[in-house]
């Protein structure tokens, strides 16, 4: 049977808006299926995005154009009959859920591997427990109807077959695509930000959505205490909702002149590449992207040891620091350790678990698995 691929993720980013991991992930895993020859469709609900010159032209683009979720099953449900792929690689929790429930309304025997990308006990658990509750009860069905749920960490993995409950072998850890070739390519531009002249102050870099579970405020808190024994810069690249909170919090900490938030900066690579640090300060996660470009690029690296990831990527400390969530003293000491400290190569070893080619091999591979078992 001639195979197709189908990517399913409800957007992409959109101009002047947070560019996230999963964007990236989805865009990466299309272009690496599409160049081992496998026909690809990256399935989006809504057309543009800043990152629309990234996606191969040997992958096909399908946008839904749907505005609400019930526009979405239409369509997606047109989509599966005309194309009868052979697989759905949905991208995240609600693209799961579609393509399930679109699936039982069609009877077409397309496999559908849903990928989680967050730890859901951690993102849940800022919820009210009804609601945390209500989500388990509506999204277990879904799981359990999937052909496989993928996990994009070990231990978030764990915290779905506890959560839900979901049989252990009916979830499978697949790690994220991320690292390329044009990874290493983007890093050598230029960067058009000041501050980032080898001659002047060194640089502390986060990037991220200003948003809650990043928690730039103890980046900031932690920058202030830095800022105390020694001459520093922080830079943070992104956008949300939480720009007003942090920029009044620098301006509480008298460290306003030393702190830029330049918004979203589409090649961030440049900035990865030349940090002095580069700090992930986040309260939860699933398997952050940015932290595994960053070690790929070679920075310095100082992260929370928050569920779930970071321990893993960074094996528990041997390529950076780790310091608890929430703790500015803590990471303002690793900050300063890392500072002082010369500057050390990292192997490829500790990287290529994370090549687009490693993830795309292992997604085939269970695509295949499915398809045996008819």
């Amino acid at each position: 049977m001639k195979q197709r691929i189908s990517i399913l993720i409800p957007r992409l980013a959109i101009p002047g808006q947070k560019i996230g991991g999963g964007e990236r992930v989805a865009i990466n895993l299309a272009n690496g299926i599409a160049a081992v020859g496998i026909p690809t469709d990256l399935v989006v609900f809504t057309p543009g995005s800043m990152l629309q010159d990234e996606i191969s032209q040997t992958v096909h683009v399908v946008s839904l154009d749907a505005l609400n979720w019930l526009e979405a099953f239409l369509r997606f449900r047109r989509y599966l009959l005309d194309t009868r792929p052979t697989a759905v690689l949905a991208q995240d929790n609600r693209a799961g859920v579609l393509a399930v429930l679109v699936r039982e309304f069609t009877n077409v025997p397309t496999r559908i591997i849903a990928t989680v990308h967050t730890t859901l006990s951690q993102r849940w658990g800022e919820a009210p427990v009804w609601k945390k509750l209500l989500s388990r009860q509506l999204v277990r069905p879904f799981h359990l109807r999937a052909d496989a749920v993928v996990a994009v960490s070990k231990a978030a993995a764990e915290d779905l077959v506890s959560l839900m409950p979901l049989p252990r072998d009916h979830v499978k850890v697949v790690y994220n695509p991320v690292v390329s070739k044009e990874l290493f390519v983007k890093a050598k531009e230029e960067p058009q930000l000041p501050w980032f002249a080898s001659n002047g102050p060194p640089v502390i870099l986060g990037v991220g959505s200003l948003c809650k579970a990043k928690d730039f405020k103890t980046l900031l808190k932690a920058f202030a205490l830095v800022r105390q024994k020694r001459d520093a810069r922080l830079v943070i690249l992104g956008e949300g909702e939480m720009r007003h909170e942090l920029e009044k919090l620098a301006n509480e900490l008298s460290i306003e002149q030393d702190v830029m938030m330049p918004g979203v900066v589409k090649n961030p690579f440049p900035y990865i590449s030349r940090a002095a640090v580069f700090v992930l300060s986040s309260r939860r996660e699933g398997l952050p992207t940015v932290l595994i470009e960053a070690l790929a690029l070679g920075a310095p690296i100082v992260s929370t040891d928050c569920p779930s990831g970071p321990a893993e990527i960074l094996e528990n400390g041997k390529w950076g620091y780790l310091v608890p969530p929430g703790d500015p003293e803590a990471m303002a000491e690793a900050i300063i350790r890392t500072l002082n400290e010369p500057r050390r190569p990292v192997p490829q070893e500790a990287w290529a678990r994370f090549t687009i080619e490693a993830s795309v091999k292992r997604y085939l591979k269970l695509v295949e698995e499915k398809l045996e078992r008819g």
